[in-house]
């Protein structure tokens, strides 16, 4: 009987570049702080669109009023209170298409180039927002108003 009969061979295989690169991609896209995520956590899509003669977000702020001696970045959410998931920080004086408001916080969307959004015309009805920019929502006492 042959002695590498019933063998199994462990020699590992090279991982294909694609697959490496899948994998890495989705380690990139889990939640910048995993301690607050929650798995019964509802998500609050940020609604654009006011109706037909408005533009679909009806202001634009800045970040800002930001502690310079902390990080200097303003947390985004899945909803509108700091028990939701952080999904992005942005930086001062990022621009913001303010929405919506819930309380305290504002409903926003944004881009970090100088992308268009596809909110400032009117939308009618009103849709959660699905376009190539980010959205979330962002506590209002660092925005500053800048138009709307």
């Amino acid at each position: 009987m042959n002695s590498d009969q019933g063998n199994v061979n462990l020699t590992r295989a090279p991982v294909p570049l694609a697959i490496r690169c899948a994998l890495l991609g989705l380690i990139a896209a889990l939640p910048l702080d995993a301690q607050e995520m929650k798995s019964d956590e509802p998500f609050q899509p940020v609604i654009v669109g006011t109706g037909p003669t408005e533009d679909a977000c009806g202001a634009i702020g800045s970040v800002s009023g930001l502690n310079s001696e902390g990080s200097n970045v303003l947390s985004v959410r899945v909803g509108p209170d700091t028990s939701y998931r952080r999904v992005d920080l942005v930086p001062t004086a990022q621009l913001l298409f303010i929405c919506g408001q819930k309380g305290q916080w504002y409903a926003v969307v944004y881009a970090k180039d100088a992308k268009e959004c596809g909110v400032s015309t009117p939308i009618d009805p009103p849709v959660p927002y699905s376009g190539a920019c980010k959205s979330g929502w962002v506590y209002s006492d660092f925005v500053k108003l800048i138009a709307g």
